[in-house]
């Protein structure tokens, strides 16, 4: 959360009936894009996906909210979650010695499950690593429960000729509440081991992929998302790294077996190889569909650095994105991009429609947007409250690719250029182009830059 006059106004609470707050139009649009959501989930064909009889509606909608309210995620985002219908999930946990060590996340904000089991006087202790992974897993199947996915499975990590002990979650006729308490005891069963090991990224990410290839089989509308949480770098090193952005970029069909990485970590260097895949795999022309997400206080002075003090990161976005952003590259994975939000995504992410003048707020705020040396951004104010997606603007084309060209140069020759040194890059791309010069040649690198432009005059 962040305070000052300069913040736009929190999304609004949880849906509970048709009680507009004001007499103005972005009140009344709030109620009625609620009413729009709720009208999907109260169907009987909705209900049905999820096994509840249709005289229990009330009760699931009840458990939704609460459910929903508890985690500070606006109902009408609940949309956000629908393209989990019907995918497979495959949650594989880093079970390696190192997940022993502290985390960042303190007992007293781990969910009420794995706070229950210590005192109170426990509260400012760090859980370890396990410990996190673990509670994250208890928090995200109380939200997939109203979720008509198809089976969840949770495993450890495979090491050699060795597959990792797993777990699989199904419904098979039960209610949300018997799936989420099942899949509680399931959980805590899970992690009662001790992590030990090393920490084969590739190869557990290999097996994913190909289980996920092999589930599909004829059925070629099958999906599979698959979550890896771990708490560093894999234990080959900068060259295993290499190797998981070449398989991810290899990927025939990305939609079709999205790739989320979950940090578990308090160091900054043990996750930015994450972000720096990610960055690389979702720059145009690439597969995509691919995302890293922190713990939420790490997520959230990302996100404020990326999108400042004009955009309200709340624990329910950070939860979506946890699981979905890898699937809504232009929405919930945007909040980890450089580049301002459309107005578009704006209003969707908060959940109602903005005044333009709140917009106007968070544009003007934004890091890439202001009216500094680092506002390249700042003279396309028009196209991003037009624009659906940012990606179709053509500034963001040219500082997107200038971004994941340098990053992945980096990879392949082993260097670990700063952050700033990468923006820099990709800002004087932009600059370049607005001058009028070749976008392809930077002054700050000399790299060649291959602009991906389709549809758009950028030379």
């Amino acid at each position: 959360m962040y305070s000052g006059s300069s913040q736009p106004s929190a999304p609004p609470p949880p849906y509970q009936k048709d009680t507009p707050s004001g007499d103005g139009v972005d009140e009344v649009k709030t109620s009625q894009d609620a009413q729009a959501t709720m009208s999907i989930y109260q169907s009987s064909g909705y209900l049905q996906q999820v096994d509840v009889p249709n005289a229990q509606a009330n009760a699931f909608m009840d458990g939704l909210a609460a459910i929903f309210g508890r985690n500070e995620i606006p109902l009408p985002l609940i949309s956000k979650l629908m393209c989990l219908e019907g995918a497979l999930l495959h949650f594989k946990v880093d079970d390696s010695g190192s997940m022993s060590n502290p985390s960042s996340v303190k007992i007293k904000d781990a969910c009420l499950y794995v706070r229950s089991r210590f005192k109170a006087q426990y509260s400012d202790i760090f859980l370890t690593r396990w410990q996190e992974a673990e509670d994250r897993l208890h928090t995200l199947v109380e939200l997939l429960a109203y979720i008509p996915t198809a089976k969840i499975k949770v495993s450890a990590f495979d090491r050699e000729r060795q597959e990792g002990s797993f777990f699989v979650l199904d419904r098979n006729g039960k209610t949300p509440e018997v799936f989420i308490k099942d899949a509680h005891a399931q959980i805590d069963n899970f992690f009662k081991a001790a992590p030990s090991g090393n920490t084969p990224i590739l190869c557990n990410l290999q097996n994913m992929l190909c289980e996920s290839e092999r589930l599909r089989g004829a059925n070629t509308d099958q999906r599979s998302a698959l979550y890896i949480l771990t708490d560093g770098e894999p234990s080959g090193g900068a060259g295993e790294i290499d190797q998981i952005k070449n398989l991810l970029q290899a990927r025939q069909n990305g939609q079709a077996n999205p790739v989320t990485f979950l940090a578990c970590s308090n160091e900054e260097k043990d996750y930015k190889w994450m972000h720096e895949v990610e960055e690389v795999c979702c720059s145009p022309g690439n597969a995509g569909y691919v995302a890293a997400v922190n713990d939420y206080q790490d997520e959230a002075k990302e996100v404020a650095q990326d999108q400042g003090k004009g955009f309200n990161y709340t624990k329910g976005l950070w939860l979506l994105c946890t699981l979905a952003a890898a699937m809504d590259p232009n929405g919930l994975d945007a909040l980890n991009e450089h580049e301002p939000l459309t107005k578009t995504t704006f209003d969707e992410l908060n959940g109602r429609v903005s005044t333009e003048g709140e917009y106007q707020n968070y544009f003007y705020n934004h890091p890439h947007a202001g009216n500094n040396k680092n506002g390249v951004f700042k003279d396309d104010y028009g196209l991003f409250f037009s624009s659906r997606n940012a990606t179709t603007i053509p500034s963001v084309k040219i500082f997107q690719q200038a971004l994941a060209q340098r990053l992945s140069r980096d990879m392949d020759d082993g260097d670990d250029d700063s952050e700033e040194q990468e923006l820099e890059n990709a800002r004087e791309a932009v600059r370049k182009w607005r001058r009028g010069g070749d976008p392809r040649q930077s002054n700050n690198s000399g790299i060649f830059l291959q602009i991906i432009c389709s549809g758009s005059n950028l030379m």
